[in-house]
């Protein structure tokens, strides 16, 4: 994967993240944890083929940093989540 900066940029702002689908059937057990009242149950995720965290967040911003450092961007911005779907300690 290649990727180039246009001319004259001397900043990037990355904001991209990888976007988890949320596995409909994962919902029963958690709606009936809701009902009776049992903590600890959470639904399951998944990923889109191509865009896992690691090819989007970790590859993909690599690329674009890769890409700026080349073409002599002083500054890069990079905006993130995490822990959209971790479970609460």
């Amino acid at each position: 994967m290649r990727a180039r900066a246009p001319p004259g940029c001397d900043a990037l702002v990355i904001a991209t993240s990888a976007v988890p689908e949320i596995l409909k059937l994962s919902l029963i057990p958690v709606i009936l944890a809701k009902i009776f009242k049992r903590e600890g149950v959470r639904p399951q995720f998944r990923w889109k083929e191509g865009q896992t965290p690691e090819q989007v967040d970790w590859l993909g911003q690599k690329v674009q940093i890769d890409a700026a450092k080349a073409a002599g961007v002083k500054q890069v911005v990079l905006v993130g989540r995490c822990g959209g779907v971790r479970q609460r300690v």
